[in-house]
């Protein structure tokens, strides 16, 4: 029997966190004798991006995952964290594992540019949606019943403890629980477990902060039980277990509205409804769809160059990326849109396009990531005076999705045994190919 391999995704760990004295002082344990690995994220450096990378070997440009979320020019409107698979253009490595060995096995357990995927066990949240406004927790999965029973054992999934205001360890804990109840059931040869606790305190109160040290220590000691667990899940056999990370999250101080501007200049139309303002898809001539520190902007071919100029001149953009630009950064695609946005390294953008609250749409108070037509983090927090989600974006205190080109941008590879890999720092989508051979018993 190959040496199965199993792929965890600590979202937030960086190369730093292993240094002496190690924040992760459970993992640095585990994973002493290989050394720590600097990974290169791809452009925009946000989970889905990244994650369609890692499997598919391949940047954004060609598999057409160029954000966590997808504007559709037809009817103006934006979806997200609903990328099925039939919109990767490149294979994920489980079909290319089952090519060249049609006994071979993939689990992916909760990675989020992967809903709906081919692989031949997966765990995926979806909730339910009741015509009274309830949702009711549940999750995706393959083959039939496997979340249901793992809801007799483990009670379901907790979503609330996944994304909101009460999103915490929770969440991941119920993850690894059941990732080893699955793993040991069908003891696959390459598994992709997604651990995303660090984010909620990296993003409320910065990577920086005593709040994410702490949060990393409750999950190190999670995480490291995790990996003691895999050796009775896969006995006889002794699994290779490699820890790797999506980006690293910057402080941030700032935020700004790439719609408001739009909307100042005239080329983003809102009109009023029941009291509050929504967004004139039909006569607006530009749009950003926002996300973290990115923003994606589709416009009408006149008005590209002027939506340039009015978001060029916004206090936080680094960067308004487009044609030979967008090709340097692997973001050439369709999807991308017209210009991409890069905020300054202390600021992140918010998806408001209203400049009263009081005219915001009730949603924008709730945990709504599907109506909001840009990624929010707000939603990590709760006003208790309003009882609702607070709109106010400088709350919000650590971010990411700049190009990684600059130190301390890089993501983190540490392996047990250690993955052989070219020397330096290696990008994301190098790793696919190792990872398969890897799985394959052809690679070391």
């Amino acid at each position: 029997m190959n040496e199965p391999i199993v792929v965890i995704d600590l979202v937030g760990a960086v190369p730093s966190h292993f240094d002496s004295p190690p924040l992760f002082p459970e993992l640095a344990r585990i994973f002493r004798t290989g050394g720590v690995r600097k990974v290169v994220p791809v452009t925009p450096a946000v989970t889905c991006p990244v994650q369609v990378s890692l499997v598919t070997g391949a940047p954004p440009a060609r598999h057409g995952i160029i954000a966590n979320g997808l504007f559709d020019r037809s009817d103006r409107s934006v979806t997200l964290w609903t990328w099925p698979a039939d919109r990767i253009e490149r294979p994920p490595i489980w079909e290319r594992l089952r090519q060249r060995n049609p006994q071979a096995k993939t689990a992916v357990l909760f990675f989020q540019g992967l809903k709906a995927n081919t692989a031949d066990i997966f765990i995926n949240p979806h909730p339910k949606h009741t015509p009274d406004g309830r949702t009711i927790p549940w999750c995706d999965s393959s083959p039939d019943g496997l979340y249901q029973e793992l809801v007799d054992e483990l009670d379901h999934f907790p979503l609330h403890r996944y994304w909101g205001p009460m999103a915490g360890l929770e969440s991941s804990q119920w993850i690894l629980d059941a990732g080893l109840r699955t793993l040991a059931r069908f003891k696959p040869d390459l598994s992709l477990v997604y651990v995303p606790h660090l984010d909620y305190a990296g993003q409320r109160h910065g990577p920086d902060s005593g709040e994410f040290r702490t949060e990393a220590g409750r999950i190190d000691t999670a995480v490291a039980e995790f990996i003691s667990g895999l050796g009775k899940a896969f006995k006889p056999v002794k699994p290779r277990v490699i820890l790797l990370s999506e980006y690293a999250l910057c402080p941030v101080s700032r935020a700004d509205l790439p719609n408001v501007a739009l909307r100042r200049a005239g080329l983003l139309q809102v009109s009023e409804d029941n009291g509050v303002e929504m967004i004139d898809r039909e006569n607006s001539r530009a749009f950003a769809m926002v996300d973290h520190q990115v923003a994606h902007v589709f416009a009408e071919p006149d008005a590209v160059d002027e939506a340039a100029d009015v978001l060029a001149d916004m206090n936080i953009v680094a960067e308004v990326a487009r044609g030979d630009r967008l090709r340097e950064l692997g973001l050439d695609h369709p999807n991308s849109g017209d210009l991409v946005l890069f905020a300054e390294e202390d600021a992140w953008f918010a998806y408001y396009w209203w400049e009263d609250p009081s005219l915001a749409p009730d949603f924008a108070r709730t945990v709504d990531i599907h109506r909001k037509p840009g990624f929010d983090p707000v939603e990590l927090l709760f006003d208790p005076k309003t009882r609702s989600i607070p709109l106010d974006p400088s709350l919000i205190k650590g971010s990411h999705g700049l190009p990684p080109d600059q130190p301390g941008r890089e993501a983190v590879l540490l392996a047990e045994p250690p993955l052989e890999l070219p020397g330096g720092p290696v990008g994301v989508a190098q790793l696919t190919a190792p990872l398969l051979e890897a799985a394959l018993g052809t690679g070391t």
